[in-house]
């Protein structure tokens, strides 16, 4: 008889801990959220370094629970900006805008520390004990947080490297995942894992244009002046200024291509509400407003359109400054910028 002694050798990959579960506003929440940008196109008059493109704001609740890293310790929600790397373009550079500071996709994923913190999730079956305090979030062993919910507002950009050909077609991937949440170890890249990814697809649809358009705002030092005036008259009537905004689609013997133009008001100031209105911090808030109605800030919508015969394209708008909702309305000074941008498709 001959025997044939078989080995069966194998490995169970604990993996590391990965710290907590992060879902989109919360518990058992979509964990992988996908949304489709529309075409856009590079103006013949676009700059190198100069973004090309942006989405609107993606504004959303990320709720995050079950922190169970290593030796117990709390973690803090980290957004992972290009968790898993993009594709490359020698004319388009891809970015992310978080929280209002720009971040290029380098092909690395850049952790940024929202500094929300959560305990660890064996303590709630074990308490931790006095000597345990610097392990916990608030210190205390008689304040745990085991689940915290944190806005987070981002949104993706392109930039231009350098001007393409005419019918250049990109390189860059249609999909791109623009953030994940996790823990401050590093992305969760397990297949059955609960970390809310944001992605976007329809990068690759991008027009090159032989043509643009210049803009122009009046009043031309683009400031829009209030004056002075007291509480009692804006209580009594919201106060209203009004402005433009011209296109000019560029008139040269190389301008052949028919475009549209989007804008939206752009501002880091914080917003109230449906984001309609900024909050001055002083009890009265600013509205931008078009035919009497209100505009939303950081969301881009339809502003020109060149695939006719139009050469100039004008839009009239309203500031307006009126209470804030509860504010309570203090004398003084003040001042907000908002910044007027624009793409192409």
């Amino acid at each position: 008889m001959v025997k044939i002694w078989i080995v069966l050798l194998g490995l169970l990959l604990g993996g590391p801990a990965f710290a907590m579960d992060c879902y989109l506003n919360n518990e058992g929440g979509p964990v992988d959220f996908t949304t489709t940008v529309d075409p856009f196109a590079v103006p013949s008059n676009a700059q190198a370094g100069q973004k090309i493109w942006e989405s609107s704001d993606f504004n959303i609740t990320v709720y995050c629970t079950h922190n169970y890293a290593d030796n117990q310790e709390k973690e803090n929600i980290y957004a992972w900006v290009d968790p898993y790397g993009s594709s490359s373009d020698p004319y388009y550079q891809l970015g992310v805008t978080y929280n209002g500071a720009d971040y290029d996709a380098i092909g690395a994923p850049v952790g940024l520390d929202s500094g929300v913190c959560i305990d660890n999730n064996t303590f709630a079956n074990h308490p931790p004990q006095p000597e345990q305090k610097d392990k916990l979030c608030s210190g205390s062993p008689s304040s745990l947080t085991f689940a915290a919910s944190m806005p987070a507002r981002f949104r993706l950009y392109v930039k231009l490297k350098s001007m393409p050909p005419p019918g250049y077609v990109t390189t860059l991937s249609s999909d791109f995942t623009v953030v994940q949440f996790d823990g401050k170890g590093g992305i969760n890249t397990m297949a059955d894992a609960k970390n809310l990814k944001y992605r976007v697809n329809g990068l690759n649809n991008i027009r090159v244009l032989d043509c643009g358009a210049t803009l122009s705002i009046f009043p031309p030092d683009q400031v829009v002046d209030f004056g002075a005036f007291s509480s009692k008259d804006v209580q009594a009537q919201p106060l209203q200024r009004d402005f433009t905004v011209k296109a000019n689609k560029l008139q040269d013997a190389t301008c052949s291509d028919g475009f549209k133009m989007t804008a939206e008001f752009y501002t880091d100031a914080p917003l109230l509400g449906d984001r309609q209105a900024i909050d001055l911090q002083n009890g009265l808030m600013l509205q931008i407003l078009e035919q009497e109605q209100p505009l939303t800030f950081n969301t881009y919508t339809d502003f020109a359109d060149f695939t006719g015969g139009n050469m100039s394209w004008e839009r009239r708008y309203q500031a307006r400054i009126s209470p804030a909702p509860g504010g309570n309305i203090q004398p003084g000074p003040f001042s907000s910028t908002v910044i007027f941008k624009v793409s192409y498709y």
